[in-house]
């Protein structure tokens, strides 16, 4: 039943536009009306090259890779959890290469191993 509202709702609101647009369509063009298709013309045809403009920017600043305010990102270390708990891990560069990395969880610590030296 909704659906139905909503189809004759969406036929009423656009037969109601295409009603207006018939009025507007019968009226005489004067000078305002020019002036505005000028105006809109304008402001469309500019906001159009701005926006080119502004991506053309974006994609030159990320190819050289040179924004003004970019921090290098900080070194990965392995330190402590988020809770707080000391991690004892291998370094690294060899756990980020292995294929599968053994986790150890207690309440004190918590330990990164790769299955090789967990063996």
């Amino acid at each position: 039943m909704r659906t139905i509202f909503h189809f004759l709702l969406s036929l009423l609101l656009w037969g109601t536009f295409f009603y207006h647009w018939h009025i507007v369509n019968q009226q005489e063009v004067t000078s305002g009306t020019i002036l505005a298709i000028r105006v809109l013309t304008t402001l469309l045809v500019v906001g159009i090259a701005v926006t080119v403009l502004w991506v053309a920017h974006n994609l030159r600043i990320a190819r050289i890779n040179q924004r003004k305010h970019s921090f290098p990102a900080p070194p990965d270390r392995l330190i402590q959890d988020t809770l707080g708990r000391p991690i004892e891990a291998e370094p690294l560069e060899k756990l980020q290469e292995a294929p599968e990395v053994h986790i150890h969880v207690t309440a004190e610590k918590k330990s990164y191993r790769t299955p090789e030296s967990a063996a």
